[in-house]
């Protein structure tokens, strides 16, 4: 959001500054990843020719 104010700063100073005001970064939610186990594929038995 800064940045598009035009307001450039190192992302370290910005984490101090948001640490000494006390707010909070909203965390990005993660990738979601299938739940249990997933059946082995069936090989098709293809006829010999």
């Amino acid at each position: 959001m800064l940045q598009r104010e035009g307001i450039y700063m190192n992302h370290k100073k910005l984490r101090r500054i948001y640490v000494e005001e006390k707010l909070q970064v909203r965390r990005r939610g993660g990738r979601k990843r299938a739940l249990g186990t997933r059946r082995p594929m069936a090989l098709i038995n293809a006829p010999s020719r």
